[in-house]
């Protein structure tokens, strides 16, 4: 009795763990983040429903084990359907995480441009030039540094001479000269539903922020290199569609100042002008990798994980990396050759470093 009561519910849990997994799945590649409701779903790491649609297999098995003993029986081969899910799963999840490109990894190019980016999310922590200069970027952006965050040593220690751009939000600092630079206040509404019992400072809930430099790395690519700088809100009840729809909205309109950088190093605004098609669009985009929401940024925008990434890649939190939302994505003048998520040892979100080619 006993033996076939453990029996039943093995089954039954096997049955609920794959059928929870399965409609999950389901939901996140079929709606995506079109709505709200959807977005729930289809922002839950595609492991959590690996696992899940294994675990059924791991339950099937032991209930079959279970019957056995209870009552020996013909053993047959046919494969289950739980077995058959998994499987499914797990080759969803190898493509997701581009695991054949190990053997076939992007061909090598002689000086590619280092480009890292980091969210220190208003963090005071030691040694943060010692932690950003040991990666060796060429272009590195900040998001949110603390106000402590000793830029002049970094820059001292980058490079005999180095170029900065500042806004209220991002901070940038490169070896290549800075050509000219905008930013504009993005003013996301927070969302209709809020989370009163969510610690203040936890998540933003509006704003936002945009900026672009543009820097001159004719040399090493062939042009100057235009780079979005980009802020979004974290609320987890915002549509991240709509967020970035608004973003592009408030990019669109702007029309300056945009300043134009001077041979004494002042910058001097220009004539009213919007922001230049973006080649990088780097920064804390609160959204996971594959989301529909990266695709509203345009056609021609990839991320450069698909190019030169595998694995789980994940930026939050920096030790495990469960969430893949800080991202450097691509225009078509630019390609990656190298793609790495960095733990710097401090700060909730880890590091993107890529290694920029010109395109093909």
């Amino acid at each position: 009795m006993i033996r076939r009561a453990l029996r039943a519910t093995l089954r039954a849990l096997s049955h609920v763990l794959s059928l929870f997994a399965v409609c999950g799945w389901a939901v996140s590649v079929s709606m995506g983040d079109r709505s709200l409701w959807s977005q729930f779903v289809a922002y839950v790491p595609l492991l959590v429903w690996v696992c899940l649609a294994w675990s059924g297999v791991v339950l099937r098995v032991l209930s079959r084990r279970a019957g056995a003993l209870a009552r020996p029986a013909p053993r047959t081969r046919r494969p289950s359907l739980h077995l058959v899910l998994a499987l499914l799963l797990s080759a969803h999840q190898a493509l997701d995480w581009r695991l054949a490109s190990i053997v076939t990894p992007p061909s090598p190019v002689d000086r590619p441009v280092r480009v890292l980016s980091w969210n220190p999310a208003w963090e005071r922590l030691s040694g943060f030039d010692e932690r950003v200069v040991e990666q060796r970027p060429e272009v590195f952006v900040a998001t949110t540094p603390h106000y402590t965050a000793d830029f002049t040593s970094l820059r001292t220690r980058l490079s005999d001479t180095t170029y900065a751009f500042r806004s209220p939000t991002f901070a940038v600092v490169s070896v290549f000269p800075v050509l000219r630079s905008g930013w504009v206040p993005l003013d996301t509404p927070p969302p209709a539903i809020r989370l009163s019992w969510v610690p203040e400072g936890a998540i933003s809930s509006s704003g936002g922020e945009a900026a672009f430099v543009e820097l001159d790395t004719t040399s090493r690519l062939g042009h100057p290199t235009v780079i979005w700088c980009v802020d979004l809100p974290s609320d987890p009840f915002m549509h991240r569609r709509e967020v970035v729809r608004r973003a592009l909205a408030s990019i669109h309109t702007f029309r300056g100042p945009v300043q134009h950088r001077q041979p004494d190093g002042t910058d001097n605004p220009g004539e009213p002008a919007p922001f230049p098609e973006p080649d990088m669009i780097v920064g804390d985009f609160n959204t996971p990798r594959g989301a529909g929401a990266l695709r509203e940024w345009g056609p021609t925008i990839r991320n450069a994980y698909d190019d030169a990434g595998f694995g789980p890649a994940g930026t939050i939190p920096a030790r495990w990396g469960v969430l893949h939302i800080d991202h450097q994505l691509l225009g078509p003048r630019v390609r990656a050759v190298g793609y790495d998520v960095v733990d710097l040892g401090a700060g909730r979100h880890a590091a993107v470093l890529t290694r920029i080619a010109p395109g093909r």
